[in-house]
């Protein structure tokens, strides 16, 4: 496929409500991993631990909460706008995804869909976990349900819950 405009990054939130506000154009698709899932990945590349470090669990709490609001504000206001995956899921099931999502935008499902991609060129896939090259143009799990033995702020169970509601 060729797509006239596309708009890619993270953390452009603030943008994304400029722009929603202004134009019917836009369609923002945005997977939200579960915290102990972020924890991990961002652990790793932002404070160069794997450990379970309270320092690095306060910055990164405030930073998945802040972004995952975001988002569920941005879906509220925009709800056709805006398309919440599960990150999980999508790695989990991703037939059963990229089918609902090219349903919800109107595309025709094509089983490339199913490989990870850069400008229709198979790529190893963006992580933060060493990977063999055999890996490339597969979707990448070994980095997915994690556990980390701490108490989740009480908040964490309402917020995954408005996620489960508003996801595809």
């Amino acid at each position: 496929f060729v797509y006239k405009n596309r708009w890619l990054g993270s953390g452009l939130r603030r943008e994304l409500f400029y722009l929603l506000k202004r134009t019917n154009k836009i369609k923002c698709i945005t997977p939200i991993r579960k915290f102990e899932n972020f924890y991990y990945s961002y652990a790793k590349t932002r404070h160069f631990t794997t450990k379970i470090e309270q320092k690095a669990l306060n910055d990164l709490w405030e930073h998945w909460r802040h972004k995952v609001l975001d988002y569920l504000i941005l879906k509220q206001k925009y709800p056709e706008k805006i398309i919440i995956i599960k990150f999980e899921d999508l790695v989990n099931d991703t037939k059963n995804i990229s089918k609902k999502l090219s349903k919800k935008l109107n595309i025709r499902y094509e089983k490339n869909m199913l490989n990870t991609t850069v400008l229709g060129n198979k790529s190893i896939g963006n992580s933060s976990f060493k990977k063999n090259k055999n890996v490339k143009g597969k979707v990448y799990k070994n980095s997915i349900n994690r556990k980390l033995n701490i108490d989740m702020p009480p908040e964490y169970k309402e917020i995954y819950s408005l996620i489960d509601k508003v996801s595809l």
